[in-house]
């Protein structure tokens, strides 16, 4: 199970420039991330603006084909990569760190190792983050049910009863439906359906151990 200092998302960005050397042997691997969008829906509700902004995940896409520039296109994503972090709070926290992860004198494959991990935690941490933003609470009580429940997988249509709390406190059914409702949290990776079952995901019961982590409030609708 992860614990979710808020301090991960600032040490994130010392790892950064810590480790720039991996980084760059890194984007020589991969040639782009890929964050695939939430669907967009019909109506101007606060969950469906933000969704339309916000991505469930990141997904590595395949090394690029070698390239004829060779140590120039080498240089070249070593640059960018540098012009991205040269910001004056980052350079700050980046000298804190190095003070104290020079005392582990890791290996290299070590040191790649423990960024690759430290990156995968920043990335769920932030993406929790927004998703807690725009989620409803009916939702999150959902996700709290199936979480009690000693069976995997249950019929959808009992969550249909949290959606109908939600349209009780103020949600608009006309605008909303139960299909929209539910959509969110498949695509939020926070629930994964087969058929007419659905069943909570890994990704959505470190949801709720981060809202108890982080001591989150309830949410409204």
């Amino acid at each position: 199970m992860y614990a979710w200092p808020c301090v991960v998302l600032t040490a994130i960005l010392g790892f950064m420039l810590l480790f720039r050397k991996d980084i760059s042997g890194i984007l020589l691997r991969i040639r782009t991330i890929s964050i695939p969008k939430i669907a967009s829906f019909a109506t101007g509700e606060d969950q469906i603006a933000e969704a339309r902004k916000t991505g469930a995940g990141g997904t590595l896409l395949e090394a690029p084909a070698k390239s004829n520039g060779g140590e120039n296109t080498k240089r070249s994503n070593y640059d960018e990569a540098q012009e991205t972090f040269q910001n004056p709070m980052v350079l700050e926290q980046a000298r804190l760190l190095e003070g104290y992860l020079g005392k582990l004198a890791l290996e290299s494959k070590e040191r790649e190792q423990l960024l690759l991990k430290t990156l995968a935690t920043s990335q769920i941490a932030l993406q929790f983050e927004k998703t807690y933003r725009i989620i409803y609470g009916s939702q999150i009580e959902s996700l709290r049910f199936l979480a009690r429940q000693s069976a995997p997988l249950l019929e959808v249509n009992v969550l249909s009863s949290f959606y109908d709390q939600s349209v009780l406190r103020g949600l608009k059914a006309e605008n909303w439906t139960f299909d929209n409702w539910l959509g969110f949290l498949e695509t939020s990776l926070l629930v994964q359906r087969q058929g007419i079952l659905i069943g909570l995901t890994v990704r959505g019961r470190e949801f709720l151990k981060y809202l108890i982590d982080e001591r989150l409030p309830d949410k409204g609708l």
